[in-house]
Order: C-alpha cells, then sequence, then structure tokens
C-alpha cells in the first residue's frame, strides 16, 4: 500500500468513527426523549403500555420506506432494539 493510499484509508476510517460518534448521541437524544415522554406520561397519570406496538410500527414502516441503502431487515432490528 502505498503512503497515498493509506492516507486515503486513514482519512476514511476517520470518517466513519465521526459518523459513529454522531450515531452514538443521536441514540443517546432518542432515548432521552422517550424517557421524557414515558415520565409525562406517568405524570398525568396515563396507564396505558409506554411502547405502543401501533406506534413503533408505524415508525418502522416510514424509516423502511424512507431508507435508500438500508435493507429493511436491517432497519427493523436496529430500531426495535434502539425502541427496547
Amino acid at each position: 500500500m502505498t503512503q497515498e493510499q493509506y492516507q486515503g484509508l486513514a482519512a476514511l476510517r476517520a470518517e466513519l468513527d465521526r459518523i459513529d460518534d454522531e450515531i452514538l448521541d443521536l441514540i443517546e437524544q432518542r432515548l432521552a426523549a422517550s424517557a421524557d415522554i414515558a415520565a409525562q406520561k406517568d405524570a398525568e397519570g396515563d396507564r396505558h403500555l409506554k411502547v405502543r406496538p401501533r406506534r413503533q410500527a408505524e415508525i418502522l414502516q416510514r424509516l423502511q420506506a424512507r431508507a435508500r441503502t438500508a435493507a429493511p431487515g436491517l432497519v427493523a432490528e436496529v430500531w426495535r432494539e434502539i425502541m427496547g
């Protein structure tokens, strides 16, 4: 591998690291927002499920339709894990 190729590869890896950091930041923001929703429901005395299957299905369908290169199964697997 030439020095130029190595530098190009290092730049691509740095970009992946930056993207990974952003993904983690966004996941943590989503989890915090979800916790805020659950707390608001508790404060209002909402005795319904915190996780709504219909809402989860709507989210998955919307994201799967929006995905350009990610396979629908991957989208579903990732979001199901995030949504708990």
